[in-house]
Order: C-alpha cells, then sequence, then structure tokens
C-alpha cells in the first residue's frame, strides 16, 4: 500500500535524515524487523489480532497517542510496535517506556526494547526523537490507565496528562490517535488496593536517598484476577488470557495553525487534549458496540474460523 502524504507533512527531507539515525538509541531496525517476524504471527494468531488504518499514517514525524490497556504485559503495545516494524513504515516509531521496565537494560529483555525502539518515558526524550526524525508513540494515560479496573476497560482516562500535547506543539508534529480494545481482557483487575510505597519505607529504613525513587515504583497496585496466579495483588507478569485484540490507527490532527509557543497557554493545550481524547472515546465506543468480551465481534470471529480452514 503506498504510503499517503498530507498537506501538513513538510518537505523537509526529514526521511532522509532517518538513515543517519537509526542506531540512534540503539535502535537497530533490521534486528527489530527480523524479531518482529519470529513472534509476531504467533501473537497475532493467539489474539486473532487485526490492525486498520495504516492509510491514516503521515509520512513526516508525529506523535502517536493511544488508549493505555491490559496492566503489567501491556500487548497491544507490543503487537502495535511489531505490525509497525513489519510495514517497514516511515518514519521509524519509537515508544516510551516506564522507568522500571528501562531498569532491565542489561537483560535480555532490556536489549530486545532498545533495539525495537523503546526509550526512556521522558519529555526530553521523547522531544530528542522527534527532532531527530523518528516518530514517537506515547500513552499518556501511564501506569493509571493501564491499570484501571475491568468496569472501566471502554474509557479513556489520561487523568489529566495533557503533557503529550505541549510535545507535539513545541516539537510542530501532528497528532496520529491510535485507539485499542481487547488487552484489557487479557486480565481481569477488580480494583486497586491503597498502600503506602514499600519501596519508600525500605529506603527510610535504610538510611537512602529516596529523591527520584518514585520513578521506579508503581503507583498503583492492582487486584486482578490472571493465569496462573488466580487473585494476585501487584504487579505479577502473568499468562495473557487469549483476548481478540483490535488496534485502528484514525486520521492525523493537524496542529501546524498554532505556533510553538502556544505550548505554554493551557486554553489551547487543554482544547487539543478533549479533542485527542474525544476522537479515541468516540472510536472506543464504536469498537465496543456489540462487542463479546475475549471474542471480540462475531464477524472477526468467523473471519479468523474461516482463514484457519483455509490455511489447513
Amino acid at each position: 500500500m503506498q504510503e499517503k502524504k498530507l498537506d501538513f507533512c513538510p518537505d523537509s527531507g526529514a526521511n532522509d535524515s532517518l538513515q543517519a539515525n537509526i542506531i540512534s538509541g540503539e535502535y537497530d531496525f533490521e534486528e527489530a524487523y527480523v524479531l518482529a517476524q519470529k513472534i509476531f504471527p504467533f501473537l497475532k494468531a493467539y489474539f486473532r489480532f487485526e490492525m486498520e488504518g495504516r492509510s491514516n499514517l503521515p509520512n513526516c514525524p508525529f506523535l502517536m497517542v493511544g488508549n493505555h490497556s491490559g496492566g503489567l504485559m501491556c500487548v497491544d503495545s507490543y503487537l502495535l510496535a511489531a505490525q509497525y516494524i513489519l510495514w517497514r513504515q516511515r518514519p521509524y516509531l519509537r515508544f516510551l517506556v516506564h522507568d522500571a521496565l528501562m531498569l532491565f537494560s542489561q537483560l535480555p529483555i532490556g536489549k530486545i526494547l532498545r533495539k525495537g525502539g523503546a526509550i526512556r518515558a521522558d519529555y526530553a526524550h521523547a522531544k530528542k526523537a522527534l527532532e531527530a526524525g523518528f516518530s514517537v508513540l506515547v500513552y499518556p494515560g501511564g501506569e493509571k490507565e493501564n491499570n484501571r479496573p475491568f468496569s472501566r476497560r471502554h474509557e479513556v482516562d489520561f487523568f489529566g496528562h495533557v503533557g503529550y500535547v505541549q510535545l507535539a506543539l513545541e516539537a510542530q508534529v501532528p497528532i496520529v490517535p491510535v485507539v485499542s480494545i481487547g488487552a484489557h481482557e487479557t486480565l481481569i483487575i477488580l480494583g486497586q488496593l491503597k498502600v503506602p510505597s514499600i519501596a519508600n519505607q525500605i529506603a527510610e529504613i535504610l538510611g537512602l536517598n529516596t529523591q527520584g525513587l518514585e520513578k521506579f515504583t508503581p503507583q498503583t497496585h492492582p487486584i486482578s484476577i490472571t493465569f496462573p496466579w488466580g487473585v494476585s495483588i501487584g504487579h505479577l507478569p502473568f499468562l495473557p488470557l487469549p483476548a481478540q485484540i483490535t488496534i485502528q490507527i484514525l486520521p492525523p490532527i493537524d496542529i501546524s495553525s498554532y505556533p510553538p509557543r502556544a505550548a505554554q497557554d493551557p486554553q489551547i493545550v487543554g482544547y487539543i487534549d478533549r479533542m485527542v481524547r474525544g476522537y479515541l472515546q468516540a472510536a472506543l465506543d464504536k469498537l465496543a458496540k456489540n462487542r463479546i468480551p475475549w471474542i471480540g465481534k462475531l464477524e472477526s470471529l468467523n473471519k479468523w474460523f474461516f482463514q484457519k480452514r483455509a490455511n489447513n
């Protein structure tokens, strides 16, 4: 499919500059592509994954903004990243990752994340990536949205975080909303346990400096039903249930009529934030209509079933 060039994409040669930045932050597209080829087919079959809207992607750097789901595993994020890589889509996509995950940088999973495009979830890092010619994926709702109760799985909640709008305005890039459904059915989050930070308490007992420790400690303590633990508290790795997952890339939002200084205007920032969340919520409501939990829409199940029969 030919990439769609949108009018607000500047002819600045940003895509050409990407070649010089391919290994920036240890990002290695070819290695990421080989890895995606190995794991994506299994994940796609397991979650009966569907992704739509590729034609909505600009061919210049953009900020992709999505709803966050799935608890610790957040498998829709990896499905999105893998599909984007296998499309060989340009500009290349970097995605923001929680500090706690970046702590595993010396482990195999950490190296896979870095080479696949992960960067620390930090405003400065994201802006630098955009300026280098990459696109960036961000989930403004963060950990709180990612661990919201199962009963709120069809709600978009950024918890007042608007930094992504300021980032897009300062970097002068379009915002591409991306909506996901199904990942919050890979586990069942019953609610949250309100407990003080154990990490901070231990640090204080040991007389350690707790400054900045909040970046690595969870803000949520979900009470969940997961496999194989049953009822669990906190962020334990689990085997995701095989819920059907769908991701839709929505048309980009052009904010080029606003100057970079608009990032400091609360009214403009608030207006764009409401617009983005409104688009995401409307799309999520449409996807949720007539959806059967874990199964998805019946037409998707029928499509998957007949494809399996045809392959056999």
